[in-house]
């Protein structure tokens, strides 16, 4: 405790403020300062630290140095801890006020509908805001501090971010509704590996299809990419290839009027985890507590997740391993 900062949180959310403004004017302006305040609290943050947090122009705002955004990330944090904080000593028994979250884009379809179906009536005061991304673009929102979680296919037990299970499913076969095999209702990957196929090639996903045919002892097949759930369905009801997925719409009709028919795998292909990602060290808020509570449910009780294993019944955070 002898390097105490001689810094205050007040100086840091004015420089937080201004960097994500790009405009001191403005961000003084929304946070109802005045300009000159603001100002000469970012310069004294600087002085303190000994380098320039913003780059300033006369006529264009203003603009976060080098040195600024690999500092700005920790500054966010050490705010939203010390709102987590005063949150805290206040006892406040209301989960309530805005949760921003990240969802990887071929999972939002299927878990945050349910998901604020039942936060609406049971924490109506609690307001989620979703991303819809790719899942390197969810670890690009948690690096920055801009968002307190993500929902997406966690695929490293050492990864830099802390990991709540929520579930694990088993994969599907998509294909048209007049595919050979539509009507039986099940295939192995062999009787599908000469045929396109659809998926997100984000290095996550493809990760995952690729261990499905390893494990097949199969080689992976042609790869056509797809950007979301919707294109997928309606790039296969026209009979162009097929695509695995993990999650069974509430119908087969696509958005122009194809048909898909889902397959059970009869390989022997494991199953594909589901999980809320934090930063490191992140104690879970209460709002935190119940919108994992609601994915849980919606992971379970969804028309459209075929569990395979059930979810976790605990809230345990799994941390990355200390190298």
């Amino acid at each position: 405790m002898d390097d105490l900062p001689d810094f205050s949180l007040t100086q840091l959310f004015y420089f937080a403020a201004a960097a994500e403004a790009e405009n001191i004017s403005t961000a003084a302006r929304e946070l109802h300062v005045s300009q000159a305040a603001m100002s000469a609290a970012i310069k004294r943050l600087e002085a303190e630290f000994g380098f320039p947090l913003l780059s300033r122009y006369q006529s264009r705002g203003v603009t976060v140095t080098p040195a600024g955004r690999r500092l700005l990330p920790m500054a966010r944090k050490l705010l939203r801890d010390a709102a987590a904080l005063t949150a805290y000593t206040r006892q406040a028994d209301e989960v309530a006020g805005v949760l921003k979250i990240g969802c990887l884009s071929l999972i939002t379809p299927f878990v945050l509908p349910p998901v604020h179906r039942q936060l609406a009536q049971r924490h109506p005061a609690l307001s989620p805001q979703v991303t819809e991304a790719g899942m390197e673009t969810l670890r690009e929102l948690l690096r920055a501090g801009t968002h307190e979680l993500v929902i997406t296919h966690p695929v490293d037990p050492a990864d830099e971010f802390a990991t709540v299970h929520l579930a694990d499913l088993r994969p599907y076969a998509m294909v048209a509704a007049d595919h050979p095999f539509a009507g039986i209702g099940r295939a192995g990957l062999a009787d599908l590996a000469g045929e396109p196929l659809h998926t997100n090639v984000e290095p996550g996903p493809l990760q995952f299809v690729r261990r499905l045919f390893d494990r097949a002892g199969l080689p992976a097949p042609q790869v056509s990419p797809v950007g979301s759930y919707e294109m997928l369905r309606g790039t296969v009801s026209a009979g162009r290839g097929f695509g695995i997925v993990y999650f069974r719409p509430a119908t087969p009709v696509t958005l122009d009027g194809g048909r898909v028919a889902l397959l059970e795998l009869t390989d022997d292909l494991g199953t594909a985890p589901v999980g809320i990602q934090m930063l490191p060290g992140q104690r879970p808020s209460r709002r935190i507590e119940a919108f994992i509570a609601a994915c849980r449910t919606a992971l379970t009780t969804g028309a459209g997740t075929p569990a395979a294993q059930g979810p976790a019944e605990s809230c345990t955070i799994s941390h990355p391993l200390t190298k």
